[in-house]
């Protein structure tokens, strides 16, 4: 995993900051990026990875707006650091164009085989970053197909500051862990905790509620599984009753 996790961002060019001038010059050209200009709201992250893309020139207009030409990579932002830094920058507000749909696919698909493969062994490899790390990459998806559709709309419009991509990355983790863990109040709690922010705590509680649903439509949770394949002793939630033509027998 850690091989793939360095050579996958090669396939991937560089993505431009969401604010940056056309061209390298001298003289910095008077037209910038027009989704700088349109969509003030999408902006990028400062703690992104490089990896081997090139750095630009920085300008400031004023105290707070930088225009800057830099690149980064979005596929190394997510795996070159550890998975709370990567659900970190999938839970970032306010950054619509940092991720587009060909780094979260590759990264979806990838980090999902991976964790599925991981979390057999007898080995120390945890399950709940995972869990959070997979959830908040097809949120931010379903976020950024929002977002293709009806526009980018900052915080200043409060009728439609819902529609962030970090906001649907944080309501996929809460989602996909409670589909997997079938965790219901105490996974309600944990994402509070996270987000400090109790605006979410409806929509949360909704995806949750439906996941678990569908999850127990299918199959039981995966730490009933890890039972199983440890061939571990577990007492359903109802007995069993056997008749062996005399007596009645409770397993």
């Amino acid at each position: 995993m850690a091989t793939a996790s360095v050579f996958l961002p090669a396939i991937f060019d560089c993505s431009p900051f969401t604010c940056y001038y056309e061209n390298e010059s001298g003289k910095p050209p008077s037209d910038f990026s027009p989704k700088c200009l349109d969509n003030p709201a999408g902006s990028t992250e400062k703690e992104v990875s490089y990896y081997t893309c090139t750095r630009g020139i920085v300008v400031k207009e004023g105290e707070n707006i930088t225009f800057s030409n830099d690149t980064f990579s979005q596929v190394a932002t997510l795996l070159f650091v550890t998975g709370e830094e990567a659900i970190h920058h999938l839970f970032s507000r306010e950054t619509h164009w940092e991720f587009t749909f060909g780094p979260l696919f590759t990264v979806l698909i990838f980090y999902f085989f991976m964790a599925c493969w991981s979390c057999g062994p007898s080995i120390s490899s945890g399950l709940v970053v995972p869990m959070l790390y997979i959830g908040a990459l097809y949120g931010r998806i379903v976020g950024l197909i929002m977002v293709t559709l009806f526009g980018v709309h900052s915080t200043d419009d409060i009728y439609w500051a819902w529609m962030d991509p970090g906001a649907f990355a944080l309501i996929g983790a809460a989602s996909f862990f409670g589909g997997v863990s079938r965790l219901t109040m105490s996974l309600t709690v944990i994402m509070m905790e996270i987000t400090n922010d109790i605006q979410f705590l409806l929509p949360i509680m909704v995806a949750i509620m439906v996941a678990k649903w569908v999850g127990d439509a299918f199959t039981h949770p995966i730490y009933h599984a890890l039972l199983e394949v440890k061939c571990i002793p577990f007492l359903d939630s109802e007995p069993v009753i056997f008749h062996d033509g005399k007596r009645y027998v409770v397993n």
